[in-house]
């Protein structure tokens, strides 16, 4: 098993954090939903909208499927960036989490990862999760958490892991993770978007 698919869902469990190691970590950046988007777009303005109930507690960020033909993904804000987070200090030394649900799905066609992608003029990395869990009425919501570790990213654009974390000008979540056979009956939701310094860094897998 691979840090990719250990860390999603009871990621607590799997690394085997004490409550010591716990008490050391700090939130650096983090969007609750509980009052809006918190400054997180959408590349569709249309289908996303901020759900004051139905969050992991409170608000949420609430998808539904009005675009054809292009997947929805979430934007961070300047808060999650460069400058206002010095990544290159956090390798090795943090992970980004974040909650996800499926509220309504129907004509399934197909399911997609989990992933988060962050990119700068340094290149861009991908980290990919397991498959998208659907409708799970007794677990709805999944959290998905990726550790900064250089091995759990896949480099593209030509650029080294390094020069991303030197300036990180971009996080995109898909938030959309079903694909389906007719108009607005895909309803997805997020929550609890974090980056979190862990100075104990991770054991290998």
């Amino acid at each position: 098993m691979n840090r990719s698919t250990a860390f999603l869902a009871a990621f607590a469990t799997t690394l085997c954090f004490s409550t010591a190691t716990l008490a050391a970590d700090s939130v650096l950046a983090k969007t609750t939903f509980d009052s809006d988007l918190g400054g997180w777009t959408a590349n569709t303005p249309p289908d996303v909208q901020w759900n004051a109930t139905g969050g992991n507690p409170g608000g949420e960020a609430l998808f539904t499927d009005k675009t054809s033909g292009v997947g929805t993904i979430m934007i961070a804000p300047a808060s999650f960036l460069s400058p206002a987070v010095n990544y290159t200090k956090l390798n090795g030394k943090a992970y980004i989490s974040y909650q996800h649900r499926m509220v309504k799905e129907t004509g399934v066609l197909g399911v997609g990862n989990y992933n988060i992608v962050m990119s700068g003029p340094g290149g861009t990395a991908t980290f990919t999760g397991a498959l998208a869990i659907i409708l799970d009425k007794k677990n709805p919501w999944v959290t998905v958490v990726a550790p900064l570790v250089e091995a759990d990213w896949a480099m593209s654009n030509g650029g080294n892991w390094s020069d991303l974390l030197a300036n990180v000008t971009s996080i995109q979540i898909p938030m959309e993770m079903v694909s389906n056979s007719g108009g607005e009956t895909d309803q997805e939701a997020m929550d609890n978007i974090e980056l979190v310094s862990h100075p104990a860094g991770f054991s290998p897998k």
